[in-house]
């Protein structure tokens, strides 16, 4: 990341905290990506599973198999 991008991301993100202070949230749950800069602004990692179903119903079978 640039410094710029750091810099717009950081603000971004204690933006973020803050609209989840003041609408009483307990937890922020961001996407996947950034994790250095994450880490630096207090982020916690936590293991997370991504489950889906394919829309066609002949098509989950093989997807099973992958």
């Amino acid at each position: 990341m640039h410094s710029q991008q750091v810099n717009l991301y950081s603000l971004s993100w204690i933006y973020n905290i803050k609209m989840c202070i003041r609408d009483g949230f307990h937890t922020f749950q961001s996407g996947q990506a950034a994790d250095e800069a994450k880490l630096s602004l207090g982020a916690m990692f936590e293991p997370t599973c991504t489950l889906f179903k394919h829309r066609n119903q002949f098509v989950n079978p093989m997807l099973k198999l992958a």
